[in-house]
């Protein structure tokens, strides 16, 4: 599945006060971070169709992988085929919610439906664009956010991990109130 941008390369530049000659490696530094943001939270911040094969227990809830859930997810029954519109949708948590149970069986229920926070990168919330541009520029400017302490005298530097594009601790900051809890 694409990963789409977080932030346009106008943004970016606009933020990193950089030069339009460096729009391509700017542009590349969008897309990997606009990734790996999404990946640590577990959610899409641009809208995205998804089409996911579930299997049930017999249980009245039905967890989809991503959410917030927009509109109206099209669930359609595998083992006849059937259309299932049946359910209450809890966006917001991720799951639908059917009074009749779903019915147990591997791979027996197919949802196709849409998630995340915003239509377009224009409508990304500003504190999820504010954390990925301050995660991209610590990428343009090469800083380690993983620096915890310099010195001068005797030259020592102090690391809290060896990862070089760790996410500063504001992007995280930011990204934390986002992220998918996992039971």
């Amino acid at each position: 599945m694409a990963t789409c941008d977080i932030v346009t390369l106008e943004e970016a530049l606009s933020y990193l006060k950089c030069p339009e000659d460096d729009s391509a490696f700017v542009q590349s530094l969008i897309t990997n971070v606009s990734a790996q943001a999404e990946k640590y939270t577990g959610r899409f911040f641009v809208q995205r169709s998804i089409t996911e094969h579930k299997d049930a227990d017999g249980e009245d809830e039905l967890f989809l992988k991503k959410y917030p859930i927009v509109g109206v997810p099209v669930v359609t029954d595998t083992s006849n085929n059937s259309p299932v519109t049946d359910f209450l949708i809890y966006k917001e948590e991720g799951f639908l919610y059917r009074e009749a149970t779903w019915d147990i069986g591997r791979q027996r229920w197919k949802a196709e439906y849409v998630s995340g926070y915003a239509e377009d990168t224009a409508s990304v919330p500003s504190d999820i664009k504010q954390a990925v541009l301050e995660w991209i520029a610590s990428r343009y400017n090469r800083t380690d956010p993983s620096v915890r302490s310099e010195g001068i005298g005797d030259l020592s530097t102090s690391y809290e991990s060896n990862d070089q594009f760790a996410m500063p601790a504001t992007t995280k900051a930011f990204l934390d109130k986002y992220k998918v809890v996992e039971f």
